[in-house]
């Protein structure tokens, strides 16, 4: 018992470190101005800002858009927690207040394929999206129900997507929802993996039929509501994370397999459940596709 008790004490007192670490960080370029370069202006006037947080790319990196354009990166070279995925979330809060003359962010990672097309193009997609379903925030979908934590808990937290009203969303997406193009080679990951969590755990009927499971790699909307979400992912998150500190160190010493389930697509899944008015996500995959597993045949 007293050591159960001592590393729950530990555990919390990491925790506690973590959230004074993130704080405390004050070395940023967070702060810098708006590029003209990630800005695109749409016929109606409307000013659409493109961004990445991942220090391995250049302060500006192009897009396959037509015109050209770039994204801005608010992560510094050879930062820190690099990879660290809620990270990027608090990149985001920080440098979000600097985004306020602009009406609509886009934030991507390095794995999510978008672009090709006319800039107008995608505003208009995403402006069909909002108008659908009356939610200001569209994030990407992907084929996995990623959902770490503790096993016995996994299918019950994916099975929330088929609660409304997620169903009735997916099944009015403009042209349907497409099924996901996956590599077919023998080693496949798509064949190893079309379950609730990568480390193990029960299959999920739906997993890898549709992209109909949020991915937190990227995502638009207005910055306030961007900045009401990655508030309360954030918020989420460290709460979260004493209880599940505790209970992964526990699994460790006693030799389960247990995931750390505290990262930003967890958090935003919370925030979907827990604000559907806000956020829908990309069934169409009209904005956005991730580029986990993809067949590039399919660009072809």
């Amino acid at each position: 018992m007293l050591r159960l008790y001592m590393l729950r004490l530990l555990t919390s007192l990491l925790a506690i470190l973590w959230a004074l670490l993130l704080l405390l960080q004050t070395k940023n370029n967070t702060l810098s101005p708006l590029h003209a370069k990630a800005t695109y202006r749409t016929s109606n006037g409307r000013k659409v800002y493109f961004v990445l947080a991942d220090d391995r790319f250049d302060l500006l990196s192009p897009l396959q858009f037509k015109p050209r354009l770039y994204r801005h990166n608010i992560a510094l070279q050879h930062e820190a927690y690099r990879g660290g995925t809620l990270w990027k979330f608090w990149k985001m809060y920080r440098w979000i207040a600097s985004a306020a003359a602009i009406d609509i962010v886009v934030f991507t990672d390095s794995d999510v394929i978008f672009g090709g097309c006319a800039l107008e193009d995608f505003v208009a997609s995403y402006d069909a999206i909002v108008n659908a379903t009356g939610c200001p925030i569209v994030a990407s979908a992907e084929a996995q129900c990623y959902k770490p934590g503790r096993p016995s808990k996994r299918l019950q937290r994916c099975a929330r997507y088929e609660n409304p009203p997620f169903p009735e969303r997916m099944a009015a997406t403009p042209g349907g929802p497409i099924p996901p193009v996956f590599r077919t080679e023998g080693t496949s990951i798509a064949r190893r993996k079309c379950f609730v969590q990568e480390e193990g755990g029960p299959s999920f009927p739906a997993g890898c039929a549709r992209y109909a499971f949020v991915n937190s790699g990227a995502y638009m909307g207005p910055p306030a509501a961007l900045l009401s979400m990655l508030r309360w992912t954030l918020a989420y998150a460290c709460l979260d994370l004493v209880p599940n500190l505790w209970e992964w160190s526990w699994a460790q010493l006693q030799g389960r397999s247990y995931f750390l389930p505290i990262n930003d697509q967890t958090a935003l899944g919370e925030y979907m459940f827990a604000h559907h008015e806000m956020l829908t996500l990309d069934y169409g995959a009209r904005l956005f596709v991730t580029g986990w597993n993809l067949d590039p045949a399919m660009f072809a």
